[in-house]
């Protein structure tokens, strides 16, 4: 089933977990430092376990789950689906939000990697910087310690890297029922493990505020090793499989699974947008760019990138074609008496400017792009409210058709 996204960074609807009256939600640690007074979202550091989330643990997004149109076949019936809101927060969509934010970092990585000589210049390496216990205990030092341990990466020799945060750590407990319970044979990773087989609040009482950054970057020629006078303990954990071009697929999807493994115990303030993968370094927004204007930036690989980007959804979609790019045959219509070629609705517009489909037909694919590209219920008459059925849905598209033929 195609599916329609948002890709949005973060839900703006779920509540920061604050009360302005009533019993007080937070048992506070004595011997930890009294927050500031612009430090207003706590952190569990204070017993606020609460109003912080991992990905999938909040709400989906307003318009998550309701029938809407992904396409039309050429003779102009409608394929149905289900609206997905790509919120990380979604209990639905946070998969989604993961794979889409791992394949966008895998495939900036891999197209730097692309731009350097054929050496140890594409060494790509993970790592990760750990502050001491105690020192981030806010929200506003937990956002800060990206930068912190970005300056150790660099110091250690990282050129481009990016960085992703992660606030908690598996407990000695939580780490047992892996071990214990077929984890550890398992091919998931500890989190993913733990995610698939506990709910929410069971997971909950297996992690614990420890905050800590991993790196994913290019090294340089002589990488630092980690020192006792380090402020932060850097610990290295592996290089990653060699780049040997674009139709490397290992080596993307190593890139890519990491990524998503990352993604997938990140976290964040309930209700929160901030971006929770950041680039440094020969990697940062500014410094790899579309169109390289000034000396110190480089110009990013538009081709290779593309094709990388191409090879990756590939292969996060589960549809290797082992190197014979995208399979141009579109999907079949599922009416009955029907086998004709289905239009995803994101290129609806292309297909009607380079086609020339029967006036009954385009005005149906028009209706559907009006229903993509706004909010249904504007497009309404009063009394008819968002559609919650598909039934509900056919009869708000069937008005959307009939307006675009009046007029």
């Amino acid at each position: 089933m195609v599916e329609i996204t948002d890709q949005t960074e973060g839900s703006l609807s779920v509540d920061a977990g604050f009360r302005a009256e009533g019993p007080e939600l937070i048992d506070y640690d004595p011997d930890l430092p009294e927050p500031a007074d612009d430090d207003v979202r706590l952190t569990p550091a204070y017993g606020a376990k609460d109003t912080w989330e991992l990905p999938g643990f909040g709400e989906p997004g307003s318009r998550c789950g309701e029938p809407a149109p992904v396409g039309v076949c050429e003779n102009g019936h409608t394929d149905w689906g289900e609206h997905k809101c790509g919120n990380r927060s979604c209990p639905n969509c946070y998969g989604l939000w993961s794979k889409d934010a791992a394949i966008r970092g895998a495939t900036r990585v891999q197209s730097f990697r692309h731009t350097q000589p054929d050496d140890w210049h594409r060494q790509l390496v993970h790592s990760v910087v750990s502050p001491e216990a105690g020192v981030i205990n806010t929200a506003r030092e937990y956002w800060n310690g990206y930068s912190d341990a970005a300056e150790l990466a660099e110091e250690k020799g990282m050129r481009g890297f990016a960085v992703i945060g992660h606030p908690w750590r598996v407990t000695a407990e939580g780490k047992k029922l892996y071990r214990e319970h077929g984890g550890a044979g398992s091919e998931l990773g500890m989190w993913v493990w733990l995610r698939k087989h506990l709910d929410e609040a069971e997971l909950m009482e297996l992690i614990e505020w420890s905050p800590h950054y991993h790196i994913i970057g290019l090294a340089s020629e002589d990488m630092e090793p980690a020192s006792d006078d380090d402020e932060q303990t850097y610990k290295f954990i592996r290089s990653l499989s060699r780049y040997g071009g674009v139709e490397d697929r290992d080596s993307h999807e190593d890139v890519f699974g990491l990524f998503r493994y990352l993604l997938s115990h990140t976290g964040y303030q309930s209700g929160s947008t901030k971006q929770v993968t950041r680039w440094y370094g020969d990697l940062a927004n500014s410094v790899f760019v579309d169109d390289a204007t000034e000396e110190w930036q480089i110009q990013k690989p538009l081709d290779a990138e593309e094709r990388i980007a191409e090879i990756l959804n590939e292969l996060a979609s589960g549809e290797d074609r082992d190197g014979e790019g995208v399979d141009d045959e579109r999907e079949e219509c599922g009416c009955e008496g029907c086998s004709a070629a289905v239009i995803p609705v994101e290129e609806i517009d292309t297909y009607l400017r380079e086609c020339d489909p029967p006036d009954d037909v385009a005005t149906v694919m028009q209706a559907v792009m009006d229903w993509r590209h706004s909010d249904v219920r504007q497009l309404l008459p009063p009394g008819m409210g968002r559609p919650e059925t598909l039934e509900e849905a056919k009869e708000v598209l069937g008005k959307l058709v009939e307006d675009r033929t009046r007029y």
